[in-house]
């Protein structure tokens, strides 16, 4: 079995890793100009001190897809309507799709360009019995599209979400960047990830530039990178696609994704906050994370009764045989 595959077109060049299925090393052509999209580990995934690391956290970058989505346990901290629907951390986070090695099938088109199919045939006892992701350039764009298929072994209801990272303005520009997408109203995550983290937890609001702030007022959460180092997280409710991040310098990251069975966006901002091995205070990403899933909690969570799902928000999706799920989503770079 590949280790990984390369893709090759027009513009660009990446690479797919059997582990995870992730796309990582993605580098875009445009306008006489080579631009990396993605965020990258600040690690080796080869370095002993992330090998007992589930799969997608030894390489942590690109894109990737999480079955069930969920990594966290409620906080303790959290208010009583969270904790009342609270259990522990999943295991693996984000499932067995961004944890085990994915059959890698490599195709070349008549102008050249790679295109790679990732295959995951799971355990007898998993309720999901095969999952097809196929990644695949588009000439003479700097786009990558994903398509995914998900064959139910049995009805069940189940989290789901995507995980593009993208990559930050660096430390200290002046010029930054700032995110731009529609939707309904969000929520922060319902607890204190780091000791800067700007939003109050558990705080509801409908713009991203009126967040209600954990020391009063309200923080602008649009503008990137934010002023210190920080991690922070907040479910955006009815979002619709597309998310733009707009760099000073005019390049615009797209992310689209089908906003009829994905409709909330997961926005993950770490920046140098998390301080433990392996990130060692020195990663940096944004997840644009489309989802069907309370927060990144567990999928027992988020097919609870829980305050998003309360409030209108759709927490888990039913899978079944007689109808595999197939849903498509991409990543665009316009210069």
């Amino acid at each position: 079995m590949d280790d990984s595959v390369e893709l090759v077109w027009s513009h660009g060049r990446g690479r797919v890793d059997a582990t995870a299925a992730m796309l990582r090393d993605l580098t875009m052509t445009g306008g006489g100009r080579r631009i990396r999209p993605l965020a990258q580990a600040a690690w080796n995934p080869q370095d002993p001190e992330v090998a007992g690391l589930p799969g997608h956290l030894r390489m942590l970058g690109g894109d990737f897809v999480c079955l069930p989505f969920g990594s966290a346990a409620v906080p303790p901290d959290a208010p009583e309507d969270w904790r009342r629907v609270g259990t522990p951390a999943p295991v693996p986070p984000h499932g067995i799709t961004a944890d085990a090695r994915w059959r890698l099938t490599s195709h070349t088109a008549e102008d050249g360009a790679t295109a790679v199919t990732a295959t995951l045939v799971t355990p007898p006892e998993h309720d999901v019995a095969r999952i097809v992701r196929r990644v695949r350039p588009v000439p003479g764009r700097a786009r990558i599209e994903f398509d995914l298929e998900l064959t139910a072994r049995r009805p069940h209801r189940t989290s789901l979400g995507l995980h593009p990272i993208l990559a930050l303005p660096p430390v200290g520009s002046p010029r930054g960047a700032r995110l731009d997408v529609v939707f309904s109203w969000g929520c922060v995550w319902p607890g204190r990830l780091h000791e800067d983290c700007r939003p109050a937890p558990g705080a509801r609001f409908t713009s991203l530039d009126a967040v209600p702030a954990a020391g009063g007022g309200t923080v602008d959460l649009t503008p990137l990178p934010p002023p210190h180092p920080t991690e922070e997280v907040v479910q955006l409710v009815g979002a619709r696609s597309p998310f733009r991040l707009h760099h000073a310098d005019g390049t615009v990251v797209v992310v689209e994704w089908d906003d009829t069975l994905f409709d909330s966006l997961l926005l993950w901002l770490s920046d140098r906050g998390l301080p433990e091995a392996p990130w060692h205070g020195a990663y940096r990403g944004l997840g644009v994370e489309p989802v069907v899933s309370a927060f990144d909690f567990s999928a027992t969570t988020s097919a609870s009764g829980n305050p998003l799902s309360r409030d209108g928000a759709r927490t888990t999706l039913g899978l079944s045989p007689a109808a595999p799920l197939r849903t498509t989503h991409a990543i665009e770079v316009i210069v």
